[in-house]
């Protein structure tokens, strides 16, 4: 009884390998593209197991498909799965080496798997051919704190609030670094400019409370 439901088991799974890989079965480039455009749709109402299989069709069919191994690094790293994730922006930024959207989310995604250096090295690499987006400098002065690299940090954060002069993160940010080098007057300052900026964001309060305690104020 076993060997008759076994049968065909099998024979539905060559006729599903067949419609994946076979030529008289491949889709035409127009369905390829409907497919992707499926896949994205499905990725952003967070369909992750649908936009996962959309992605991984058309990167088995068609390689050098940039946008699907891209697309499929954001369903794994939706998933938690950021190995498989870095794997899938790996492939991207080689198939397209100047993309910078494939660039950060594949330094973003070393982050995320505790390869700081790594990460430090893709988003200083990014910041220098596209030096006004924020959030790679963000993110870059992020790592640049962590890895306590303070004059590094000061000088970037500085030069990102010359461009982006009410932006909160960068304004904690700066404050943090202000705070370590022992200015509570000036890390007090960019506190309150964050709590302009957000009036009802907590993170400004708490370190405007330690600023205050620790100038004796």
């Amino acid at each position: 009884a076993l060997l008759k439901w076994m049968v065909p088991a099998a024979a539905i799974a060559a006729a599903a390998y067949l419609a994946w890989v076979s030529p008289a079965f491949r889709p035409t480039p127009e369905q390829r593209e409907q497919i992707l455009n499926d896949a994205d749709t499905a990725l952003l109402e967070g369909r992750l197991d649908a936009a996962g299989a959309k992605f991984q069709r058309i990167s088995v069919l068609q390689p050098g498909s940039a946008r699907a191994n891209f697309g499929l690094g954001l369903v794994r790293m939706r998933e938690g799965r950021y190995a498989d994730a870095l794997s899938a922006f790996d492939h991207a930024v080689q198939l397209e080496p100047g993309n910078p959207d494939h660039a950060y989310a594949r330094a973003r995604t070393l982050t995320l798997l505790g390869r700081r250096d790594e990460a430090l090295a893709a988003l200083a690499a990014l910041h220098e051919t596209d030096p006004g987006r924020l959030e790679v400098e963000i993110d870059w002065i992020a790592l640049l704190i962590d890895a306590q690299r303070w004059s590094d940090a000061e000088i970037a954060v500085t030069d990102a609030l010359g461009r982006a002069v009410g932006h909160f993160n960068l304004r904690l940010q700066a404050g943090r670094i202000a705070a370590h080098e022992g200015n509570h007057a000036k890390a007090i300052e960019h506190y309150e400019m964050a709590r302009q900026i957000r009036p009802y964001a907590p993170q400004p309060v708490y370190c405007l409370i330690e600023e205050y305690r620790a100038s004796g104020r």
